[in-house]
């Protein structure tokens, strides 16, 4: 799936389908390249247990507009969010804002 935001950033997107592909996520990779993140559909909360490198997290509502932006280290669990919506997991220090609107292409 590729992501296009309206400041011009592509995102080439991988999104898990089963429990295990979701449950595994990043885990056991050395990285995510530039471009590159996993889009973690109807989604409330993450962690980065078994994660070896710092990522940037964006949540993301229904309509995909980014609502909130954290690097989140190795080892660390995010809160639930109370309304469901989306988790985009990129490299860290990605150019995703709060605002920015993101469409599928």
């Amino acid at each position: 799936m590729l992501l296009v935001g309206d400041r011009g950033l592509r995102l080439e997107c991988e999104t898990p389908t089963s429990r295990g592909e979701r449950a595994r996520g990043l885990r056991g990779r050395a990285g995510l390249g530039p471009g590159r993140a996993i889009l973690l559909e109807r989604c409330t909360s993450i962690h980065t247990f078994g994660v070896a490198f710092p990522i940037t997290v964006a949540w993301l509502d229904r309509s995909l507009r980014v609502t909130d932006v954290r690097i989140l280290p190795p080892r660390r669990l995010t809160l639930p969010r109370r309304r469901r919506g989306h988790v985009l997991e990129l490299g860290a220090g990605a150019d995703i804002r709060v605002g920015d609107r993101l469409r599928i292409v």
